[in-house]
């Protein structure tokens, strides 16, 4: 189970903002998982502000702990995934024009488009989670479309208080806000 992946997302948009290689994202990530990251966690989008696709086939030979690439699962975004094979890949429904990841799929209404993505990533041995909402109806569409874990975005409201509350995993829930999971899979059958 992995315990603590890094994003490195912002040390390429450093990079980037400066020109150069500085700092450098292989530095960076070989740093992170010789002080204890147990993964390396990446979100190329089509406009390279931050990780570039190149970056990507960069880094994977390198990368020695679990390799996670997030992103929307455009033409170009499953071209890169499927020649470089990561451990995972995360589909985050994000628009081209958005600053940041702000809403999950919607599995029901995706159910067809995301379950072919997933069986095909599968079929390369890529292990699947989705970025989903915090409903349940979501998660468990997700998990009847053939992806491992989803992502829930949410803060747990119980009682009086709020805070993050794990849930038992029978519930057909997730834990966490915006928790990033790393179960081993269940089997769905």
């Amino acid at each position: 189970m992995t315990r603590l992946s890094v994003n490195i997302n912002k040390i390429a948009l450093l990079r980037n903002a400066r020109g150069g290689n500085m700092p450098d994202v292989l530095k960076a990530a070989l740093d992170c998982e010789r002080f204890g990251a147990e993964g390396i966690t990446v979100h190329p989008r089509p406009d390279e502000r931050h990780i570039r696709y190149s970056d990507v086939r960069m880094l994977r030979p390198r990368i020695k702990t679990e390799f996670n690439i997030e992103g929307n699962p455009t033409g170009s975004f499953c071209a890169l995934v499927c020649e470089v094979v990561p451990d995972q890949v995360t589909l985050v429904p994000d628009a081209p024009d958005a600053l940041t990841s702000n809403a999950g799929w919607d599995t029901v209404k995706n159910y067809a488009f995301l379950s072919r993505i997933c069986a095909s990533f599968k079929a390369r041995g890529i292990r699947t989670s989705i970025f989903i909402d915090p409903d349940p109806a979501m998660e468990v569409r997700g998990r009847q479309g053939g992806t491992v874990h989803g992502s829930l975005r949410r803060r747990i409201r119980r009682g009086q208080g709020e805070g993050h509350s794990p849930i038992p995993r029978d519930s057909g829930e997730s834990q966490g806000n915006r928790a990033r999971t790393q179960r081993r899979p269940r089997s769905l059958a």
